[in-house]
C-alpha cells in the first residue's frame, strides 16, 4: 500500500478555505491534481468537519395492517 501523498502547508490553507466556502471535496482538488480521497483526509486531518451529504434521512413509517394489505394488493415492493 503506498504512503499518503504530502501536501504542502499553502495547498492544504487553499484546500480549507476552498471547502469552508462551500466548494465539494470532489472539485477543490482537481486543480492541485488530488483526488476526493487525498483532499478528505487532508481537511479531517485538520480539523475540519465534513458536512453531510445525500437525502435527508425520512422518519420511519408508521402503517396499520390495513394500509400494509392495501399496499400488497396494490402491488407495491415490501
Amino acid at each position: 500500500m503506498p504512503a499518503p501523498r504530502i501536501v504542502s502547508l499553502e495547498t492544504t490553507a487553499a484546500l480549507i478555505t476552498a471547502y469552508a466556502a462551500g466548494g465539494r471535496i470532489s472539485q477543490i482538488g482537481k486543480p492541485f491534481g488530488y483526488d476526493y480521497k487525498t483532499v478528505r483526509r487532508v481537511l479531517t486531518e485538520n480539523g475540519v468537519g465534513i458536512r453531510n451529504v445525500g437525502s435527508q434521512r425520512r422518519a420511519p413509517l408508521i402503517a396499520d395492517i390495513n394500509q400494509v394489505m392495501k399496499w400488497v394488493n396494490d402491488g407495491e415492493s415490501c
